[in-house]
């Protein structure tokens, strides 16, 4: 599969052809997938987060603004009298 991958870089770029064993282009893969990777597991832990906050307010009945403001001791300007 690497062989064949290469081949088509070389094709497509014939710059690559200049190193020796494919080194270039194999550094490349391995950036590229180590990128992606970590693109991916910063993707996970951010649905991750939005998930939980999500379930948090479902936790207390309602995503209501004036309970997230109780909950941060901010008083609210509506008043109840």
């Amino acid at each position: 599969m690497k062989s064949e991958i290469t081949g088509k870089a070389r094709d497509r770029h014939p710059y690559l052809k200049r190193f020796e064993n494919d080194w270039a282009t194999a550094d490349l893969i391995k950036q590229f997938m180590r990128n992606r990777r970590k693109y991916l597991v910063m993707q996970e832990k951010k649905n991750r987060n939005i998930s939980n906050r999500a379930s948090l307010q479902d936790d207390h009945g309602n995503d209501d603004e004036g309970d997230l403001n109780a909950s941060q001791g901010i008083e609210s300007d509506q008043g109840d009298d």
